[in-house]
């Protein structure tokens, strides 16, 4: 497999839970795959810019749209992201 038009077969030819798998892992490793000449791999797309810019418009008009975190909140955060890296399955 070498050319893109390959590469692009291959990926729709995988079932759809192996192309979650494949999605996760390019966003996981964006940074190492792009050429530095590309950027950092941090840029966001522009339709993802005017969408965090319309939430947070949208809580600035309206602050009763904010929910507040627990303390504990980002720990059990930090724990769900890896759990779901390790492989495990949440039980809630």
């Amino acid at each position: 497999m070498s050319t893109l038009a390959e590469i692009e077969s291959a990926v729709l030819e995988l079932a759809p839970a192996e192309r979650v798998r494949f999605v996760q892992w390019l966003d996981e490793n964006r940074c190492e795959l792009l050429p530095a000449e590309a950027g950092d791999g941090t840029e966001i797309a522009e339709a993802q810019r005017r969408e965090v810019l319309r939430r947070r418009d949208e809580l600035l008009a309206n602050p009763a749209l904010a929910q507040r975190f627990d303390d504990d909140y980002f720990n059990r955060l930090r724990q769900t992201v890896a759990d779901v890296r390790a492989g495990k399955a949440s039980a809630g």
